[in-house]
């Protein structure tokens, strides 16, 4: 059976070998009942998995722009307006979370990577602001 952290494992790994993201930086604090961020590069972004209380979510940021994180599902339906999938901080298991992140950036990544290029960021930006 598998536990949270095995999901959590292939989920690094699938970011890594599947989509070509590189871990840049990690904080593990086994004080507050292991909580912890990952940061990922890819292209033009990095990418942010932030567990806490047992919820992931996942921020998105231009790497030119040190001060602005998304969340995803802030980002996708300005790609999909008709993308319908449940808010993700609520679904019931960690492993649930971990199977909707992996499906949103399989489908998405790559527009996603688009929209926070040097030519669209001004534009994503001032609609993410809004």
């Amino acid at each position: 059976m598998y536990t949270h952290d095995d999901y959590f494992m292939q989920f690094k790994k699938f970011l890594k070998k599947d989509l070509g993201f590189t871990e840049k930086e990690k904080k593990y604090d086994k004080k507050y009942f292991g909580n912890f961020y990952y940061i990922y590069e890819f292209s033009n972004i990095l990418l942010r998995i932030i567990r806490d209380r047992g919820q992931y979510f996942i921020e998105i940021r231009s790497k030119k722009d040190a001060g602005n994180w998304y969340q995803l599902e802030t980002i996708v339906p300005i790609i999909n307006p008709h993308y319908l999938e449940p808010e993700v901080g609520h679904e019931e298991t960690e492993e649930k979370q971990i199977e909707m992140y992996t499906k949103i950036l399989n489908l998405f990544l790559n527009d996603i990577n688009r929209l926070f290029s040097n030519e669209k960021y001004e534009e994503i930006r001032t609609i993410l602001n809004t």
